[in-house]
């Protein structure tokens, strides 16, 4: 699992709400070492709540939106074996970096802020 592949993700504009959960469950199998997504068809299945022919149609999407990349893989007859997938855009040790949301002077300071307004009003209330 790679932390920083899910951040990246979920930083990652994807128009369709099923892609980019597939995409989170892909990152959630990131290989950190090689830099390939190794899950099958059934675990991404499972975890992102689609039927296995869904998941097939969804990777074949992101594939076509340049979001992913499928790495085929041979053994030494040439049989085909369990595909691969990259990420397009996030690297082999990548490191993440907050972007600022426009209107924002950084990403995590609205957050922050709001979360302490709410804490000091839960205290004046007691």
């Amino acid at each position: 699992m790679s932390i920083q592949a899910v951040a990246f993700v979920l930083d990652t504009d994807v128009p369709e709400v099923a892609a980019k959960m597939l995409m989170v469950s892909l990152a959630n199998a990131h290989n950190h070492t090689t830099g390939l997504c190794c899950p099958s068809i059934a675990r991404l299945a499972a975890e992102s709540s689609m039927s296995r022919r869904s998941v097939q149609r969804w990777l074949k999407w992101l594939v076509d939106q340049n979001l992913i990349e499928v790495v085929c893989k041979a053994d030494a007859s040439g049989r085909q074996q369990a595909n691969e997938y990259r990420i397009v855009g996030f690297s082999r040790g990548a490191k993440l970096t907050p972007t600022p949301k426009a209107g924002s002077a950084t990403a995590v300071t609205p957050r922050v802020t709001l979360l302490a307004r709410t804490r000091v009003s839960l205290v004046a209330r007691l």
